[in-house]
């Protein structure tokens, strides 16, 4: 068996997490640490190989849970959480004194905006161990919005969480779960007799390229109301997802 220890760390400048180590149910991870470091979150994993033949299943793991941490910091705060990237550290292989290196890092990640919890943040053991694939996607494309400066993007991607919660996805069934959590939002008639709420007409109209997907006036209105819709489509994860 080789033993060894691998560490992660992303910039985040002002974040401040509770420290925890969480036991994880993984036949070449032992544990997991993480932590505040200087302008950054450090995690850092417990590993153990039998044999250097199972690396690359390591390393897939590894990337994983970093990538499920960065998406839980990103909902949590709803900041535009970089990622962790490889600083060092790997398994010592015995008698040859081999050691297995993940792969180079990728270009250090731009510092973040302060967020100062004073060590408050999410249950990470809870999140990681119950291994929600279906809360994680969420988490998944929420970053991915809170990440991307164009505002169009930016509301695709919201909307598509709100669609996979709304199981059919259709209009109705979408505008369905938007007044459950934010009742007084305002609503226009569609031209059959119904009405629809303010975030699927503006889908609608971004989705229809003969209409002026990106005229100026709908990019000004997309970014007037994309910070409500934000706080609409992270409250409707934390009832429905």
């Amino acid at each position: 068996m080789y033993h060894g220890k691998v560490l992660y760390c992303a910039s985040a400048t002002g974040l401040s997490l509770k420290e925890c180590e969480i036991d994880l149910d993984h036949p070449h991870i032992r544990s997991m640490h993480l932590w505040s470091a200087d302008n950054g979150l450090a995690v850092e994993f417990d590993i153990a190989l039998e044999s250097t033949e199972a690396y690359d299943l390591l390393q897939a793991a590894m990337d994983r849970y970093c990538d499920r941490v960065a998406c839980k910091i990103a909902y949590d705060f709803a900041i535009p959480f970089p990622g962790f990237s490889y600083v060092g550290g790997g398994a010592d292989c015995g008698e040859n004194d081999v050691i297995v290196f993940p792969p180079e890092p990728g270009p250090e990640p731009d510092p973040q905006p302060p967020v100062c919890r004073d060590g408050d943040g999410p249950d990470f053991s809870a999140y990681l161990l119950a291994g929600d694939a279906r809360t994680y996607q969420y988490h998944r494309l929420y970053r991915s919005a809170l990440g991307t400066a164009d505002p169009v993007s930016q509301l695709l991607f919201l909307y598509a969480i709100l669609q996979s919660l709304a199981g059919e996805g259709t209009r109705q069934d979408v505008d369905a779960v938007i007044l459950q959590v934010e009742p007084s939002v305002p609503r226009y008639g569609n031209g059959r007799g119904g009405e629809e709420t303010l975030y699927t007409c503006l889908r609608n109209e971004i989705t229809r390229p003969s209409q002026g997907v990106l005229a100026e006036t709908t990019s000004a209105e997309i970014k007037r109301c994309l910070g409500a819709f934000r706080l609409v489509v992270q409250e409707a994860i934390a009832r429905f997802g």
